[in-house]
């Protein structure tokens, strides 16, 4: 059964929910669909003959070139090899670094996936935990600094004078 959207005018079968398929029944529109399926997900030359885009779930096939895609329909980024979104956050990394909890799990270990979880989450740990720590040194050194500037410059001060004024009498004070 035929049935168009009013505002979009977008012709889909009510019967299975899927687009028009005009002179192909439904359960051979389905078998169509879990071939395409099943051809998308099949490895052919070392790599899966078609990615899902992760946000419009659209299939896009690579015939050659790098791993980082755009998707035509929702211009959504992400890896090929994966199907993971590009997501890249400065103090945490982005898809390409190895030890980013965001970099590709092809990239890094990936036969030891435990392993790699358990280095990534370290690495991101450790910044989560350093990075106030960091800060806060930089902090008291700051003001270290600025107590000892404030201390010293004065003194500094004096004895220039001092050493000024006894230049001409001979003797030194400081």
């Amino acid at each position: 059964m035929l049935v168009q959207c009013s505002r979009c005018q977008f012709v889909w079968c009510f019967k299975c929910h899927a687009p028009w398929h005009e002179g192909i029944k439904c359960k051979d529109y389905r078998k169509g669909d879990k071939l395409l399926r099943h051809w998308a997900s099949a490895i052919e030359h070392g790599q899966r003959n078609a990615q899902k885009c992760p946000r419009c779930k659209i299939h896009i096939q690579r015939t050659e070139g790098c791993d980082h895609m755009s998707c035509t329909l929702c211009n959504t980024s992400f890896c090929y090899r994966c199907g993971e979104k590009y997501r890249h956050l400065r103090f945490f990394g982005d898809h390409s670094s190895n030890l980013s909890v965001f970099g590709c799990k092809y990239r890094y270990l990936p036969e030891k996936p435990h392993l790699r979880r358990l280095v990534r989450g370290s690495v991101c740990v450790s910044k989560i935990l350093v990075a106030p720590l960091v800060i806060v040194l930089v902090g008291v050194f700051g003001v270290l600094a600025v107590v000892v500037g404030l201390v010293a410059f004065p003194i500094y001060y004096i004895c220039k004078k001092r050493r000024k004024r006894s230049q001409g009498s001979g003797r030194w004070f400081c």
